[in-house]
This record gives C-alpha cells, sequence and structure tokens, in this order.
C-alpha cells in the first residue's frame, strides 16, 4: 500500500489486491461466537470503537489542530503558483482554519465525516468499521433467528453478493450515499470471502499440500498474471473511488491477492536465517502497528519532498504535492521507507513515553 502511494508504478499491478486484502484478513479474524449475545455484541462494537473510530478521531484532529501549521510548512499550501503547477496534487490549496472552522472539523470528526488530504488513507477505517459492525449485527440476528449455523453461513454469502451488485450499481452510475455506504456494499464481500476460507482452512490446505517449489511456481505465475491484466486488459480497482472493475474480476482479483501475499509470506518462514527473521521481525512490527503507518505515511512522504527541494533549489510550496513530488526511478524507495521507518518510531517512541508516565504515576 505504502509502495503504490509513493508511486511505484512497476508495483502499480498490486492495486487490484492491495487494499482488498486488509477486508478479506479481517473477515478471516472474525469469530462469530463471539457475537452470540447481545452482551457479546455489544464488547465487539467498543472494540471496534477503540481499534478504528479512535484512531480516526486522534489523528483526525490532531491534523485539524496543525492545519493552519501545515499551511505554514508547506506540507499544504496557499500559494497561487501551486495551482499552475504540473505536480500532482497541484490543484489543492490549502486555507487556513478559524476557532470555528476548527470546532465544526472536529464535530466532523467525531461523527466519522471528517476528510482531509493529508489523511487520504481514512476512509479506510470508516469503511471497516461499518462493515464490521453491520456484518456482526447481522450474525448475530441470524443466529438468534436460524438455529443452524450452515445455514447462516449461506444467507450471509447470498447477502455478500446482494450487497456486490448494489455497490456495483452505485459505482457504474458514480452515486454517493451518506457516509459513503456504498464502499460497505462493495467490500462486505470480501468479509464473506475471508470466512469462507477461515470456514474450509484454505490456507492451511494450500500450504500442507504444496511443496515449495510448487508455491515458488504459484507466486511467480500469479505475479505474471496480475501484471498481465493490469497492463493488457487495463483492469483498475481502487475501493476508495469505488472502482471494482466488474464483480466478477473484483471477487477473483481479492481471493487470488490474499493467497499470492499468503503464499509470500509461508515462504518467508525460513528457519536458521538470520537476515530472513530480521526480515520477519519487521513485517511483523509493520503488522502491529498497521494503523499509525495508514495514518501517517502520506505526512511522511513531506521529508523526502523537503530534502528534494532543498537540494535542487525549488519553489518551497512544491513540498505540497501530493502524494509525492519525486517520482523517479528509485525515489518511491525512499518514500517508501520513511513511510513505514517514521511512523514505527513515532509510535514507539509514543509507547515508551506512555509506559514512562504510567511508571512515574504508579510511583507516586
Amino acid at each position: 500500500m505504502v509502495a503504490i502511494h509513493a508511486r511505484c508504478y512497476g508495483l502499480y499491478w498490486g492495486s487490484m489486491f492491495h487494499m482488498a486484502i486488509f477486508f478479506i484478513a479481517s473477515g478471516f479474524l472474525f469469530n462469530g461466537e463471539k457475537v452470540n449475545s447481545v452482551k457479546n455484541l455489544l464488547k465487539y462494537y467498543f472494540r471496534k470503537l477503540k481499534g478504528l473510530w479512535l484512531p480516526y478521531v486522534a489523528f483526525s484532529i490532531l491534523f485539524i489542530l496543525l492545519n493552519n501549521v501545515f499551511i505554514k510548512m508547506n506540507i499544504y499550501t496557499d500559494n497561487v503558483n501551486f495551482a499552475n503547477s504540473n505536480v500532482e496534487g497541484g490543484g489543492f490549496l490549502g486555507t487556513y482554519m478559524g476557532i470555528n472552522d476548527i470546532l465544526h472539523n472536529i464535530y466532523y470528526a467525531l461523527t466519522f465525516q471528517y476528510f482531509c488530504q493529508i489523511g487520504g488513507a481514512f476512509w479506510f477505517f470508516r469503511t471497516l468499521f461499518f462493515v464490521l459492525i453491520i456484518y456482526s449485527t447481522i450474525e448475530f440476528l441470524l443466529r438468534k433467528v436460524i438455529n443452524n449455523k450452515n445455514m447462516v453461513f449461506c444467507i450471509q454469502g447470498i447477502i455478500s453478493l446482494l450487497l456486490l451488485t448494489l455497490g456495483y450499481y452505485y459505482s457504474i452510475y458514480n452515486k454517493k450515499l451518506p457516509y459513503d455506504v456504498e464502499k460497505v456494499f462493495l467490500v462486505y464481500c470480501l468479509i464473506f470471502i475471508g470466512q469462507v476460507i477461515r470456514k474450509y482452512d484454505v490456507t492451511s490446505i494450500l500450504i500442507k499440500k504444496v511443496n515449495t517449489l510448487t508455491k515458488i511456481i504459484y507466486v511467480i505465475l500469479l505475479t505474471v498474471l496480475f501484471i498481465v491484466n493490469y497492463n493488457l486488459f487495463n483492469i483498475r480497482i481502487d475501493i476508495s473511488s469505488d472502482q471494482i472493475f466488474n464483480p466478477i474480476v473484483f471477487i477473483f482479483a481479492s481471493i487470488c491477492g490474499f493467497l499470492y501475499l499468503y503464499l509470500i509470506a509461508d515462504l518467508l518462514l525460513v528457519k536458521n536465517i538470520k537476515i530472513v527473521d530480521y526480515i520477519n521481525s519487521f513485517i511483523a512490527n509493520l503488522s502491529i502497528h498497521s494503523v499509525s503507518i495508514i495514518a501517517l505515511h502520506f505526512l511522511c512522504f513531506k521529508i523526502i519532498n523537503y530534502f528534494g527541494v532543498l537540494l535542487l533549489n525549488k519553489e518551497l510550496y512544491l513540498v505540497a504535492a501530493f502524494p509525492v513530488l519525486f517520482k523517479g526511478d528509485f525515489c518511491w524507495i525512499l518514500y517508501t521507507a520513511v513511510g513505514l521507518v517514521i511512523p514505527l518510531l513515532l509510535t514507539y517512541i509514543f509507547i515508551t513515553l506512555e509506559k514512562l508516565f504510567l511508571k512515574v504515576k504508579c510511583f507516586n
């Protein structure tokens, strides 16, 4: 995701599935047994509020309060020359906020309605929150009415197909619903796909019955499949813009993408090789702190913009280019590196300070 946002054109075929796998993984981890009572359902709601709504609100309010600072730092810019420039994001000019604007936007943040350019990935938090709340509620209601888990599973599958069809209708006619609920319709089927993979233990079957060489061949074939389909057939999938090409391709690409990354993850589980252990540890940390990476990577890209502008003696307002200013062959590596590492460092600093605060509080 970060590499694609950093304009690594060589990886753009990954956009066919890079966001879908987040939703499939969420469906894979969803356990219907944990929402089998009103009490447990409410606990599940609370966990989603804590894990998705709270980060969305916290980062949104942070960006709202820093909006005017961002303009002064050229993270945003109000320079009219920027609007006339040819850089990506040149059509967006920042505007200063007064107290009323700040309070108004904080209200929007609290009600899941605030979005800003630097928080361009925040749509994911809202969509994942709503789809999991809706899926879990329907699961709870079906289990109360129908005393047959297989029947409940089948009905969820039918609902997911109906909502996918409805979401596709809204996408092809470019219609928008409040809170972008059309996105929820589109990804509901991905939650169900995750449930199918979990129910039939697809990943374990894939790992246990396939040797290493075959896995490598599968990875190569899937890579070729994605590249050919993206470039030759011009298949573009962008859930954030409600574009899924068509429902069949969307489902097929999403499933293949999930299994593709699962195979790669399994191939990385090579024992007794230090460098591989370090890679796996780093990837695990990325997963644990994915929320901060999603929220902060666009902001961290500005670091490269700043250094590039200073080194090349360009106009400072070009720092506001979004998502990136430089698109050379290796620039995306620098953007990706800061988009991953800086959020991790900031998260560790925050966790360390939080622990110190708790220790001091306990000591007092």
